[in-house]
């Protein structure tokens, strides 16, 4: 759950697991966060859309559930199917 007062300036979200009450970012910036992980461009263009297999998506907006997994929300740029993507990427911030 994503409570609308918890928006930051910076385009920062709080979102909360309705089950076990644990709070985690949720970024919506995406340009500026594309701009500072280089790697990140590379590895978008390798994602298969589980629909319609194309490779290559855009990223909407990522959450990032601790310092080592996040859970990327993308969308397909040639079916529009949204899904998401998990990720260890942080690993390495």
């Amino acid at each position: 759950m994503i409570d609308r007062r918890s928006m930051q300036p910076d385009g920062e979200w709080r979102g909360v697991c309705q089950d076990c009450r644990y709070t985690f970012a949720v970024h919506t910036d995406m340009a500026f966060y594309q701009r500072t992980q280089p790697d990140l461009t590379y590895w978008l263009q390798q994602i298969a859309c589980p629909a319609c297999r194309h490779r290559g998506v855009r990223l909407d907006f990522r959450v990032a559930m601790s310092v080592r997994e996040s859970c990327y929300f993308v969308t397909c740029p040639a079916c529009q199917q949204q899904f998401t993507e998990h990720s260890a990427l942080e690993t390495f911030e």
